[in-house]
Parts: C-alpha cells; sequence; structure tokens
C-alpha cells in the first residue's frame, strides 16, 4: 500500500465510525446468522478495524495486532471470513461519502494485507469447529 491508499482507509474508517450506532446497524443488515452471533461478528470487525487500521503503515505492528484480535474471535471460515469482508465493504459503501474506485482499492489492499496476516493461524476452512460432534 502507498501513503494514499493508508490515508484513504484511516481516513474512510474515521468517517464511517464517527456514528457506531450506524455503523452497527449497516454491518448487521449485511451478516448472515442469528441474531447474537451477527452483534458479535459486527462488534469483532469493529473492533479490528479501529486497531487495525491506523497499523497498516506499520508490517510489524499490525501482525501483532491482527494476531491478538484473531486469538478473540477463533477459527472461522474461509466463508465467513468473506461474509465479514462483504458486511465491512457494504457498509463502508453506505456510509462513506465519495467510496469510489479508489478507496474500493485502497480497502481490497488492506484486506488483503489482513487475510495474509492472520491465514494460517485462523482459517478452519471445513468448518469442523461449528459441527456438532467433532473435536476442534
Amino acid at each position: 500500500m502507498n501513503p494514499e491508499q493508508i490515508d484513504i482507509v484511516v481516513g474512510t474508517w474515521r468517517e464511517a465510525s464517527r456514528d457506531g450506532q450506524r455503523l452497527v446497524a449497516a454491518l448487521l443488515a449485511r451478516l448472515p446468522g442469528n441474531a447474537p452471533d451477527r452483534e458479535a461478528r459486527a462488534r469483532w470487525i469493529i473492533d479490528a478495524v479501529t486497531v487495525l487500521a491506523p497499523m497498516v503503515d506499520r508490517p510489524t505492528r499490525f501482525a501483532a495486532g491482527a494476531s491478538e484480535l484473531v486469538g478473540r474471535r477463533g477459527a472461522v471460515t474461509m466463508g465467513e471470513l468473506g461474509d465479514d469482508q462483504t458486511a465491512l465493504l457494504g457498509a463502508l459503501a453506505e456510509l462513506v461519502e465519495r467510496f469510489d474506485e479508489p478507496t474500493a482499492r485502497a480497502w481490497a489492499l488492506a484486506l488483503k494485507l489482513f487475510e495474509e496476516t492472520i491465514a494460517d493461524g485462523c482459517l478452519d476452512p471445513f468448518a469442523s469447529a461449528h459441527e456438532p460432534g467433532v473435536a476442534s
């Protein structure tokens, strides 16, 4: 990511998170599942982006922060992370006044950095932790 893209991510997150209730509502509207699960996921997404957005220009701190956040979330499937990403981008598009192509590109790069940082430590691609009778 270049400095302009980092500024875009930080600035758009600041704008989107200005009204926390609207941000939660925008995420909840886009996340699948039952209400308590959606609420927990929305809160985790907000916490994760709030912590990581300002660190995107410091890879070592970003990796440590991402690992700590993943520890709070636990194992997830690729589909769940995809749903989280879709919800986040949809909420940003709704709440940010100018969510244009350069903004979408900056967020795609930031999300890719997150994905690459956490993939080995949190993915449960076969959803075994979610199936009854299967040890995780």
